[in-house]
Formats: structure tokens, C-alpha cells, sequence
């Protein structure tokens, strides 16, 4: 098990309040990092973390997660399908990028680069925002299917 962030700082501040993770925290900058010789994995769990990435990206990614997965590996995934604070660029007012698409987008992208659904469900936001969804799916990799490069 490793834990990762893209952000040195988020990294140093997980070492501090947790130290048992010693050893298994790493920087892994989407999606230049993610690469086979981090796995391979049972699983990739990742919360609010693809939507700051352009739609290339993520198809990118996803790609990759199949690589550093184990034959019928699982990808648990949870992203806001609307913020009502983004910008026609994709931006929030701080600059954040945040790529909004539907559920059969994301849905569709898992599955174009070799996962299945197992459950996709949306929930309301955790801290309160009543204008913010989000979806939460869960994909196994398809077994026997070629990765995708």
C-alpha cells in the first residue's frame, strides 16, 4: 500500500499527523508518474482527485491505472459531477481546474479504457454544499482485455 499526492507539502503533512505510513507516502505527479513499476496493485482508490485534470488526461490516466493493476484490479473513483463555482474555463476563482463531465462520461471513459462497472452511485457533497454532486464508482479491470497504451 502506498499513499500518494502531487504536492510535496501534502505529502509532508500526511508523514507528520500519520507516522505510520513512513515509507509508503509518494509524490506521484498525474499522469507523468503513474507508471508499471509503482505495481503492481489490487486496488487504486482515488477521491477528488481526477477532475483537476484535462479530459486527455484522464483518459491517460485511467489507461495507466490499468497498467499498474492486477488482472480484475479495482479502481474506486469519486469526482463532483457539478460545482456551481466553476467557470465557463474550467476554473474556480482560485484558478483550480476542474473538468466537469456527466456520468456516462466518466462511466464511458472507464469503460473505453477496459473497465467494467461494478456500482456508480451519486451523493450529496460531505461537507454541506448543497449544489455539489458527486459520483462515486467503483470498476474492475476487464480480464483478459489488452491494456490500452
Amino acid at each position: 500500500m502506498i499513499a500518494s499526492d502531487a504536492v510535496q507539502e501534502m505529502i509532508d503533512a500526511a508523514a507528520t499527523c500519520h507516522p505510520a505510513l513512513a515509507g509508503r507516502l509518494c509524490r506521484i505527479c498525474l499522469p507523468r508518474d503513474l507508471t508499471p513499476s509503482l505495481g503492481p496493485f489490487d486496488g487504486v482508490y482515488s477521491v477528488a482527485t481526477f477532475m483537476h485534470l484535462t479530459r486527455p488526461a484522464i483518459q491517460d490516466v485511467f489507461s495507466r491505472i490499468r497498467h499498474i493493476l492486477i488482472p480484475e484490479g479495482r479502481l474506486f473513483f469519486s469526482v463532483p459531477l457539478h460545482r456551481d463555482d466553476v467557470q465557463a474555463d474550467e476554473c474556480d476563482a482560485k484558478g483550480r481546474r476542474f473538468t466537469a463531465m456527466t456520468h456516462s462520461a466518466w462511466t464511458g471513459i472507464c469503460r473505453q479504457t477496459g473497465f467494467d462497472i461494478i456500482t456508480s452511485t451519486i451523493s450529496s457533497d460531505g461537507l454541506g454544499r448543497e449544489s455539489f454532486a458527486w459520483l462515486n464508482c467503483l470498476a474492475v479491470s476487464i480480464k483478459n482485455q489488452p491494456k490500452a497504451t
